[in-house]
This record gives structure tokens, sequence and C-alpha cells, in this order.
């Protein structure tokens, strides 16, 4: 039986990123603000603005400008809404990466959803309507609704609204005051990290999540049941160029993780291109140069029977197996929930292959490809699949796999 029936969500710093909207918001309404009355009021930094942001509408305005003349303050929230509400027509705010995709796959799993956010009732509407998220929830509560500047208030009224006991709830939000309110309602509570809370200030919430990607899969497993990632096989779905060569599995010595280096490529993306004049091949590659292949929100895909030679990693073609990851492999680690999935499906195939994690690489720790070792020398050629990727610490991961503590758990269909 699964923990929870119900959902509630906070809206910016969860679902959707105000940052460039609200500092830009701030800044013109301060200085129509100077230009109605003849003021020289500063612009306050951006720590300021956004360290104000999960406070009810009426505090915010108090927090960017702390010594402003009291008979002022309606005016500047006024101009703060007129700008921010202007700015949002515009496209400047957006829904972060994996929103929707965490919405539609809670509502597909039969969770109740829900809002509550200290905004007020206006720029909520808006920001509902405008990204059309008002079909995901049974229920929305803002502060501005409530007339409350407590958003364990708002988490009572869903509550009531849903006729939910607590205890079946879990609040999702990104600043302590999401996991204070939380805690005063008896409902379990997330922390999110990507939106304005620090970790630190969220170090009191009953689970953490770095992304959305994790946010589904944090809740199915709360109480340590692991999810089953099933990887599909689309081998005979892929473009080839030709006939490819062939090599006998048993040769199979070592398993080599990859990304693809670009941004948005997904695995259709990535056969595409291998099979037509590339980097690799001025004909092209035969098939796509991956065996298995993980998405960024976490579904995999096996490419290729084990018995092709693909070209991913020239001289180990014959004996590696590769997995790429959809990773642009630069500034930014990949989402956990991708690595995770990864890490499983390594040691499942370091389990058929009856291989030890050890042989679990990178591109970028094979001599000959990714490095040469020149007058006695190591010389990093590649630096696939990025280097913000330990693969010390995935291969720990690949270990607990195999010894049936990581988190999801894999099979091939």
């Amino acid at each position: 039986m699964r923990r929870f029936d119900l959902v509630i969500l906070d809206l910016d710093g969860t679902l959707y990123s105000s940052t460039r909207t609200t500092l830009g918001a701030v800044e013109r309404a301060v200085n129509e603000l100077n230009e109605r009355h003849g003021l020289d009021l500063s612009v306050p930094d951006e720590a300021t603005v956004l360290g104000g942001v999960g406070r009810t509408r009426d505090e915010f305005a108090r927090v960017v400008l702390p010594d402003l003349d009291e008979s002022l303050y309606d005016e500047l929230d006024e101009l703060i809404w007129k700008w921010e509400n202007a700015l949002i027509s515009r496209g400047l705010g957006s829904l972060y990466d994996g929103a929707r995709d965490a919405l539609e796959g809670l509502e597909k799993k039969g969770y109740e959803l829900a809002v509550a956010t200290n905004a007020g009732a206006d720029y909520m509407d808006h920001i509902l309507d405008i990204f059309d998220l008002r079909r995901y929830f049974s229920a929305i509560r803002c502060a501005g609704c409530e007339n409350t500047t407590d958003k364990a208030h708002l988490i009572r009224r869903i509550l009531e609204e849903l006729d939910t006991d607590p205890e079946r709830s879990v609040m999702v939000g990104d600043r302590a005051s999401d996991v204070d309110a939380a805690q005063r309602c008896g409902t379990a509570s997330v922390g999110c990290t990507w939106g304005f809370g620090s970790r630190a200030e969220l170090e009191a919430a009953d689970r953490v999540a770095d992304c959305l990607g994790e946010l589904v899969t944090i809740i199915e497993t709360w109480d340590g049941e692991r999810p089953t990632v099933r990887i599909s096989d689309i081998a005979s779905k892929l473009p080839v160029s030709r006939e490819p060569e062939r090599r006998d599995p048993e040769g199979i010595d070592t398993v080599v993780l990859h990304c693809t280096a670009m941004p948005g490529w997904d695995v259709r993306d990535t056969a595409t291109y291998h099979t037509q004049p590339n980097h690799i091949s001025d004909e092209g590659c035969p098939t796509i140069a991956y065996a298995y292949f993980i998405e960024a929100d976490g579904r995999a895909y096996r490419c290729l029977p084990d018995d092709v030679r693909a070209w991913h990693v020239g001289p180990w073609n014959d004996r590696s197996i590769g997995v790429c990851l959809a990773y642009e492999g630069a500034d930014e680690a990949p989402p956990a929930r991708q690595l995770e999935v990864a890490a499983a499906v390594c040691a499942h195939l370091v389990s058929r292959f009856g291989l030890s994690p050890d042989r679990v690489l990178a591109h970028r720790e094979l001599e000959g490809t990714g490095f040469v070792v020149e007058d006695g020398r190591s010389v990093q050629r590649k630096e696939c699949p990025g280097m913000r990727i330990d693969m010390d610490a995935f291969r720990d991961r690949v270990r607990e796999h195999l010894e049936g503590s990581g988190d999801v758990e894999v099979c091939e269909t």
C-alpha cells in the first residue's frame, strides 16, 4: 500500500521559476515609484529580492524595501504586481525543467494534487492559466484568497476541502516555511533544492529532492519499496545505414559510460546523427553507437543486440558495450534520477555478462581513446561522459544495485 493519497505543491520555486520576472518587476516598480514621487530609492540587490520569494504579497514588498515610507507600500505592491504580470505575459517566466512531467507522472499514478502558495490571487491565477496548470489540481489555495500569512492555514483548508487525512498527504516546497507548515499540519514534507531555499534551510524536511525528475520516485518509494525501470527494446525502430558488423558477445568484458554531449538530444536524435555522415565516419555509422540509452527523465532503452559491433570506442568496440546518457556533459551534473537508472542498467549488464563493477568505465578512462600515454605520461583526450560524474562513486552505486540496495530495479522487455 502506498503512503500518500494527496500531494500538495508550492508554486514559486517549486513548479514555476520566477527569478527573471521577479527581479525585473522589482527594478521597474522601484524606478516607477521614484519617478512618481521624486524619490531616489536604490533598487535592492538580487539576494534581497529573491530572499523574499515565498513570502506573502504584503510581506514581500516590505522585504525588498524595508525602509520605505509606510504610506507607499500598497503602491509598491501594485507596481510590482503590474510589472510581474507584464513580464510573465511576455514569456520571461518559465516552469522548471520536468515540472509538467512530474505533474503528469503523479496524476497517472493516481495521486490527487493541490496547490498551496503564499502568492496573491491575481498572480497565482495568471501563472496557472498562462501555463495551463489548473487542470492538474483538485484544490487551489493562496494566501491572497484566504487573507492569511500562514501557509499551514492553506494546507488545512485543502485537507478539509478534499477530506484527506494529514498522514496521507505530503507538502512539496522550496522554503523552510513550507516544511514548518507541513509539520504543524501533520503532513510529510519534501524540500526542493532547485528553488529559492538552500539545502541547509530545508534540513528539517522529511525528504529532499534535487530535481523534479526525482519527485515521483521519492513519493512512490517513501517506505522503501523500489520501483521497477523497464528497459524497452527499440532496436528495430531506430535508423540504420547498412548491415552492421557482428561480434561474439562472450568477449564482452567492459561496460562503457558515454554522454551525447548535445543539449536536448534524445535517443532518436542520436541514432539519426550516427547513421548519417558525422565526426566518426564520412559515411555514417551502420547503427547508433550505443547499445543502451538513458534519457534525462530516466527512461531506458536497449538500442542494439549484444552481437552488434557498435562504433563507440574505436579499439574497444569488440570487447565493450556502451551505455549513453542524454546529457550535455558540461558544467551541471546529470539529473540524479538519470544517473541512478544508469547505475542500475550498468549493474544489470555487469550481472548478465559476469563482470566486476570495476569494469564499468567512463569513455575518458579507456586507454587509446579516452587517454593516451606519451613519453611516460597520461594525456587526456576525452572528458566523456563529463567530468562532473565521479566514476568511483558511480561504480559504488553499481555495487549497491548488485547487492539489491539501489533505488530502482531494472528489467528488460
